[in-house]
Parts: C-alpha cells; sequence; structure tokens
C-alpha cells in the first residue's frame, strides 16, 4: 500500500505516499513507515508549517493601536501546500494624522487634535502672541495677574500685570517659563537660529538681565532670548510721555522689523523723532548688527501696530482699524464715520519707502471689526481675517451681516487689488478663533458658533455652541471643513493667536472661561465660574 524509496508529495493525489483509510503514510529509503492524520505530519519541519487555507490574525504596528481608529489587523492564509503563510492581507497600520480625514490616522485614539493644555491661577490671563521655532517647539507671550504656573514654573506676580514668556515642546510640555515683570507685551517673532524677540512697554522698573528704568511715563523695550530663555540683547527707546511697542517680525537675515506708538520725542537710533499727532505711530527697522536702518513715523491707527507681517521679498505689511483720517505716505484716508475703518498697508523692506495702502469701510457703530489677522503667502498675497459687527465694503458695496457676528476673510495681490472676500455666517453669532496661511495660499481657519455653519463644503451641524476648522484654498473655496470640538462649556473663548507648524499644523493659544473639549478629554479654566480667564494652548495636525 506504500511505495519505497519514493518522496514526492503526500496525498490521495501524490504518487508517494497514497491516503489509508483516513490516515496518510509516507516511507522513504531508511526512514521506515509513518502515518499521521493530517498530510503536512508526514513531512515534519519540511512541510509542516500550516495546514492548507489554515487562517490567523496579523498586525505589525505598535501595540495597543490595532482596532483604533483606522488600524485594523490583516489576515495570514496559509498556502495550498501547507508550507508557509502569504502575505498579510487587509493589515492597515498607523499613517501621519491629519486633519482633512474625520479619521484617527495615527491610532491614538484622538482625531486631529494632537495635545491641549490650559495653564492659569486666580487671576485673568491673557496671550499677546504665539511662534514656532525650526524645531516645532511653541513660544507663547502673555500677561498674567497674581501668579501663574506653567508646570513646575511658579511666576510671582510684581505688579498688576506681569509679563510672561514660555516655551513648550512640540508636544504641549513646558520646558521653561520666565516672567518679565510688571507691564505690556508687544509683539513675538523667532529668528532663523530660534532665537526669540519679544516687545513690550513698561512703566515701572524690570529686570531682563539687567534693570531698565523707563525715562518716561512708559518705554518700550525689545529683548533677544536665547534657546534656554536667556536675554541675549535688549535695547530700550523712550525719552518722554508714553512710548509703546507692538507687532513685530523678523527677516531670514535677522534684522527685525518693530511697530509702535509714542507721543512726546524719542530716539529710535536715528537722532530725537518728535511726534505731531497725541499719539503718533512708528515703523523700523533694526538690522542684525544691531544698527537701526530706517523709521518711518505717521499718525497711530486706534490701536497702534498691532498686526505686522514679512513676505519673502522683504516687504512690510501693516493692518489694523483707524478713526477720523490717516496717511501712510500715500494717499489720505478718511474712516466712514463712526466706526473705525479697517486698512492694509505695504512698506519696502529695505528703505520703509511706502508701497501702497488701502482703507476699506465699514458702516456701523463702536468697534466693529474685532479679533483681527493678517498673514501673508510666499508671493507676498495678504489675507485678512476677523469678526465683524457691521456692513463692509471690500470695493463693490457694502455686504451686509447676517447675525450679532459675522466671519470674514479677504485677499489681496501683492499689489493691494482685493481678489475675494468670504462671509462665513448664520443668523446666530460667529466669533474668529485665529487662522494660518501657508505657502502655497492655503488658509486655516477657526471658528466659533451655536448650531452649524457651513464653509461651502455643506452644512455641519452641532449641538451648542463649537469650534470649526475649515481650509480654504487659495482662490478663495473651502478645500475641506470639519467640527473640532467635541463640547465646549465656555463662556467666553477670545484674544486668539495661531501659528504654522514646520510640518504645516497649527498651534492656538485663547483665553478661555469655562471648558473645551477637543476630544482629548475636556479642558476647564481654573477660574470657571470666578469671572476670569485662563490661557488655553493646543496644537492640531496638518
Amino acid at each position: 500500500m506504500v511505495h519505497e524509496g519514493v518522496d514526492p508529495g503526500c496525498g490521495t493525489g501524490g504518487a508517494g505516499a497514497p491516503r489509508l483509510r483516513g490516515w496518510w503514510s509516507r516511507r522513504t529509503a531508511g526512514d521506515g513507515e509513518r502515518r499521521c492524520r493530517r498530510e503536512h505530519e508526514c513531512w515534519g519541519d519540511r512541510r509542516g508549517v500550516c495546514s492548507p487555507e489554515e487562517k490567523k490574525s496579523c498586525y505589525g504596528g505598535p501595540a495597543g493601536t490595532a482596532g483604533v481608529g483606522i488600524c485594523e489587523a490583516g489576515t495570514l492564509t496559509c498556502n495550498p501546500d501547507g508550507t508557509g503563510f502569504g502575505a498579510c492581507i487587509g493589515e492597515v497600520q498607523p499613517g501621519t494624522e491629519t486633519c482633512a480625514a474625520k479619521d484617527d490616522e495615527d491610532c491614538n485614539g484622538t482625531d486631529c487634535a494632537l495635545w491641549n493644555k490650559v495653564f492659569g491661577d486666580a487671576g485673568d490671563e491673557t496671550p499677546c502672541g504665539v511662534a514656532v521655532d525650526s524645531g516645532g517647539n511653541v513660544i507663547v507671550l502673555g500677561t498674567f495677574e497674581e501668579g501663574r504656573s506653567f508646570g513646575a514654573n511658579v511666576l510671582p506676580s510684581t505688579g498688576a500685570t506681569d509679563v510672561f514668556l514660555a516655551k513648550l515642546t512640540p508636544a504641549g510640555e513646558v520646558s521653561w517659563a520666565k516672567s518679565l515683570g510688571a507691564g505690556e507685551c508687544g509683539g513675538l517673532a523667532v529668528h532663523a537660529d530660534d532665537r526669540i524677540v519679544v516687545s513690550g512697554s513698561f512703566s515701572t522698573p524690570i529686570d531682563l538681565g539687567g534693570t531698565l528704568t523707563p525715562k518716561g511715563t512708559m518705554d518700550a523695550y525689545l529683548a533677544t532670548f536665547d534657546t534656554m530663555g536667556g536675554v541675549t540683547n535688549v535695547k530700550q527707546f523712550g525719552t518722554s510721555g508714553n512710548t509703546s511697542a507692538g507687532a513685530l517680525a523678523v527677516s531670514a537675515a535677522g534684522d527685525v522689523f518693530l511697530g509702535g506708538t509714542f507721543d512726546g520725542q524719542v530716539n529710535f537710533g536715528l537722532g530725537a523723532v518728535t511726534a505731531v499727532n497725541a499719539p503718533d505711530a512708528y515703523l523700523m527697522k533694526i538690522l542684525a548688527n544691531g544698527d537701526t536702518s530706517w523709521v518711518d513715523v505717521f499718525k497711530s491707527p486706534a490701536y497702534g501696530i498691532e498686526l505686522l507681517r514679512l513676505d519673502t521679498a522683504g516687504n512690510v505689511t501693516l493692518a489694523g482699524v483707524y478713526s477720523g483720517v490717516i496717511n501712510f505716505g500715500g494717499d489720505d484716508f478718511t474712516a466712514f464715520s463712526p466706526s473705525p475703518d479697517l486698512f492694509v498697508a505695504r512698506f519696502d523692506g529695505g528703505t520703509g519707502a511706502h508701497v501702497w495702502s488701502k482703507s476699506f469701510d465699514t458702516s456701523g457703530t463702536g468697534l466693529t471689526v474685532r479679533q483681527r489677522a493678517l498673514t501673508v503667502d510666499a508671493v507676498g498675497n495678504v489675507y485678512l481675517g476677523g469678526e465683524i459687527n457691521a456692513p463692509i465694503d471690500w470695493g463693490s458695496g457694502f455686504t451686509p451681516i447676517e447675525g450679532s457676528l459675522d466671519v470674514f476673510l479677504a485677499k489681496l495681490d501683492s499689489s493691494g487689488a482685493v481678489q475675494w472676500d468670504r462671509k462665513y455666517a448664520t443668523a446666530q453669532s460667529e466669533t474668529f478663533k485665529g487662522m494660518v496661511t501657508d505657502a502655497a495660499g492655503d488658509t486655516r481657519l477657526l471658528v466659533m458658533c451655536p448650531g452649524g455653519i457651513d464653509f461651502g463644503n455643506g452644512p455641519i451641524s452641532a449641538t451648542g455652541t463649537q469650534v470649526f476648522l475649515a481650509n480654504i484654498g487659495s482662490g478663495g473655496t473651502s478645500k475641506w471643513s470639519r467640527r473640532l470640538s467635541e463640547q465646549t462649556s465656555s463662556t467666553g473663548i477670545m484674544s486668539c493667536w495661531a501659528a504654522l507648524t514646520p510640518n504645516g499644523g497649527l498651534v492656538d493659544t485663547c483665553r478661555i472661561q469655562g471648558g473645551l473639549d477637543l476630544g482629548l478629554g475636556n479642558l476647564t479654566s481654573f477660574n470657571d465660574g470666578m469671572g476670569n480667564y485662563d490661557l488655553v494652548l493646543f496644537g492640531l495636525a496638518p
């Protein structure tokens, strides 16, 4: 019943070992006869890997990620001859998290939001700016009252309002934090080598690597810090009256562009300058070697120099609101009384010469354009975003508002011509929570509103008031949009600033009262129910 001296295969189809009444039989020269219930058992290690068509689960991703988000185990199937398993079919391992897809691509149990933190104590905390260095570390500037804790860093209060500077890792963990003393914060930027530049104002002596004593009622400072928070350079401006420092930007060459306001007489490095109005605004360029290159002076906008950006050609763009009559070096602009109007002005970064300026009328009373933001793309196009409670004219007539507050976004080309304007609104109140623009001109916009919103991709429904995220392409069309928050119990999220990360994500900071859940668990302010505000920071995927 068996064949001696041959080893061609097992089974009824093989010539070497026919099946004997439910058994498999094998005999080779010198081995004797071997019988077994399963075919592969006849062949031991040479063929006994698995049973034909046998299946088992397979997964090569990190432990604990299978079955989380998009990740799932695959299936291995034994080859027909039992010699081994084929490829793992259907397996999905973790990928790169994005906010465009409403899935958990990195399989960590959350979607889009990467981390979030809240910082605060008994008093108010307010951010003045946020920046990201080349390694993705987060730098935040703001003010605090009554002391503040940043992780293990406890910052004492020396005045009614103190300025803080803090650095967090790309995952949102505090690296260090320090107090800059009593005063007001201005602007924040990061050099190409990751040094940090901060501007601010002070009315009492402060310590920035040495004591600074104001020469006037209020003086301005420009301070540079190394990556560990050590002061490496400080400049002080002020001789009489009030001098404040506002927004700033740093070029790739290390030149600093700083704006602010002053009254009286001040020497910014090129001789004394006297304010004609009360106050006037200044815009100046400080070279990498510390020398002042040029200073422009003009009537101050309503809130000083609050928004300032550089493009890749080195041009400086300002934006803000003004009342009355203003001139940036071109035409006179007169605000559409009684409301402040919106302006944008561009200056040559090499000389400080006026390039162009634009004014956009608003029709309302009080502060009509609120929570403003300014960005530029790689070719010098300008993007303006914010919230507004009155009609605005972008050049073709006033656009009415739909609710008590609407969110707007507009694009101007490099010559100042309006390319498009968009309004994101319902009959409710929409509020602006920050925006970033990448080199290609795609703008990611954060909006908070009750009940849902439509950015052009179709309505997004929501229960209660939620935070939404949209990616608006350079042509003004929304590429994608989504609800970002799981829930909010906040009575206020405001004063928001955003920054782009090296991998195309964003970091946002706001002052918050109440709670916010971005899918990472509910963040509740320390001051919840006490009428004060804390600082919230969160990071989002690309």
